[in-house]
């Protein structure tokens, strides 16, 4: 179990470094020790943001994830998370960085037409 946190880590260090140097995206929990990423598209609702993942192949969840105060706190309607675990490789960190960095609200609405 040891490894597969390590694992982990090193994961959500790598995606969390690559969404830092991103302005269009606004990450909530840079510094956890979980693996999941908290963030938001600049300027797209999150559900918007997650259909956009979803139509290049990548699952993620939005919403308010149970957590309806921790919302209201971060000032926002809901997030985007994403999961890592010890079955995801540097690939798919690389795959996600780059939808991440061509999703804004043109990108992420022109999947509904």
């Amino acid at each position: 179990m040891e490894t597969i946190h390590a694992y982990e880590k090193m994961l959500h260090k790598s995606l969390v470094d690559r969404l830092r140097t991103m302005d269009n995206i606004h990450l909530y929990n840079p510094d956890a020790d979980a693996s999941i990423v908290t963030f938001n598209v600049k300027d797209v609702f999150a559900q918007d943001a997650a259909t956009y993942f979803s139509a290049n192949g990548v699952a993620v969840r939005s919403g308010q994830h149970c957590a309806k105060l921790l919302c209201d706190k971060l000032n926002t309607s809901a997030t985007v998370r994403a999961s890592l675990y010890f079955y995801n490789d540097m690939k798919e960190i690389e795959r996600f960085t780059q939808l991440c960095e061509g999703a804004d609200m043109k990108t992420c609405l022109d999947v509904y037409f």
